[in-house]
């Protein structure tokens, strides 16, 4: 295992914070399984990052030396979890709660690391602690300049308490769908992160999205399309849930409520006890749709950038 170990004065005191890479990602998920599994909703993108990488690995892939996995401890006791995945993007996740102190200080320690061994990440998904934290260590240990991109909270549901759905149906997408679908695409990423996809990006993911079985659709009364959502992950008995649209000329009707509550329940009926969303704190009207559908928040992931 590699060390890189970082002495820290703080207040007088010296403390001293170890990030230990582990090279092997299957020894990674083996540590840390029951901790990542106990709580999927939060943990969801180191999963998933993992599960990607362990296929990569079984199908011969080599992965790029940006890519690592590991932890931070501090006294023999593993206090933060970590990794790097494409796009470079850093999770961070603390293995128990954490003082300001500690967690200050395993970002430093990490980070450290990353500049000792010219690694390349480009930003950190994180608490707002972290995330705050980040942008300040980014600054004086990487010499970046780093800024909060989206602040989510992350939402969860065991339970569908909607009383009232909107007439219509949900139907999963199929190939003669792309060009709506494209269409919402291209809106979803303008008015979520003011990104202008071109028409045939949009009509590529779209297809992907079709080939992969991840979209569904919902029809009013008159048989047109007017919401949809994706499910983005399955983990386990858990479902993850994403892309939530509605073409603007049927807002704020209740479609988008109705599109996640059918999904949701399509979801249930299939096996899985529980469905996440990561939700835009920029946009309460949404949000309030999900609390009416039976979503709670269970905490916040910050998406912070680093500039080029």
């Amino acid at each position: 295992m590699r060390l890189c170990k970082t002495l820290l004065v703080l207040g007088g005191k010296h403390m001293n914070y170890v990030t230990v890479i582990i090279p092997d990602i299957e020894e990674f998920e083996k540590q840390f399984h029951d901790f990542l599994y106990n709580n999927i909703s939060v943990n969801q993108l180191i999963i998933h990052n993992i599960n990607i990488y362990l296929q990569k690995k079984e199908d011969g892939v080599s992965l790029d030396s940006n890519i690592f996995f590991g932890y931070v401890e501090k006294d023999n006791e593993k206090l933060m979890i970590f990794q790097n995945a494409y796009p470079f993007k850093l999770q961070i996740m603390p293995l128990r709660t954490l003082s300001i102190e500690e967690e200050k200080e395993s970002i430093s320690s990490v980070l450290t690391y990353v500049k000792t061994s010219n690694k390349v990440i480009k930003g950190i998904n994180g608490n707002p602690t972290e995330a705050e934290y980040f942008i300040k260590k980014a600054n004086s240990i990487l010499g970046k300049k780093a800024f909060i991109n989206i602040r989510m909270d992350i939402m969860e549901i065991g339970k569908i308490s909607l009383d009232k759905y909107r007439d219509g149906y949900l139907k999963q997408a199929v190939q003669e769908d792309e060009k709506e679908i494209a269409a919402a695409i291209k809106g979803f990423s303008f008015d979520c992160f003011k990104e202008i996809k071109s028409d045939d990006e949009c009509l590529k993911m779209a297809q992907s999205m079709i080939a992969d079985k991840k979209i569904y659709l919902f029809y009013d009364e008159t048989n047109t399309i007017v919401s949809l959502a994706v499910i983005t992950r399955k983990i386990k008995d858990h479902a993850a849930l994403s892309f939530v649209y509605t073409f603007p000329k049927y807002r704020n009707k209740g479609y988008a409520t109705t599109t996640v509550a059918l999904l949701v329940e399509k979801s249930f009926e299939e096996g899985f006890k529980c469905c996440s969303l990561f939700v835009d704190q920029d946009n309460p009207y949404s949000n309030k749709a999900y609390l009416k559908v039976g979503f709670k928040y269970i905490g916040s992931n910050y998406d912070v950038v680093v500039e080029e």
